[in-house]
């Protein structure tokens, strides 16, 4: 975390944390922040499944693909073909490895928004849980006055 060494101004603090009750004060905003979080999380199994489904077709295309390189070369090889075919054949298994590199690099950054929706999420969830903190803590305060 960062580093505190500073002063808190309590009076921004309580004014921030009068604000927040205020708004999930209010019923709709809360059942709207509820289905947001919701929508937060099938949008996340969403985005796993496709992740990796698209991640499977993809390794087992250009799977297929360097399988069939290595095997025209090899079958170039056994029958003594010329250079030229030899240096054709490198050339589009090169082009196929850099196509592979490069979906994997697209993959790599999937794979990190991916994981900034999770951050995304996690954040919301702590913010829910704050947020029910809050409600408790005002309900309380509440009882506690009816009380007095």
């Amino acid at each position: 975390m960062g580093d505190f060494s500073g002063t808190i101004d309590v009076e921004r603090l309580i004014s921030y944390g009068d604000d927040l009750i205020e708004v999930f004060m209010n019923r709709r905003d809360v059942n709207n922040f509820a289905l947001s979080l919701e929508g937060v999380k099938m949008l996340q199994s969403s985005c796993e499944a496709d992740f990796s489904e698209v991640k499977n077709l993809l390794e087992a295309e250009y799977r297929r693909k360097i399988d069939e390189c290595k095997q025209r070369m090899d079958d170039a090889k056994s029958e003594v073909i010329a250079d030229a075919d030899i240096e054709f054949l490198q050339k589009e298994l090169d082009e196929e490895i850099q196509k592979e590199h490069l979906l994997k690099e697209e993959l790599r950054i999937v794979s990190d928004e991916i994981d900034d929706l999770e951050q995304q999420r996690v954040s919301i969830e702590e913010r829910r849980q704050f947020v029910k903190k809050l409600e408790k803590d005002d309900l309380r305060a509440q009882i506690w006055k009816q009380r007095k």
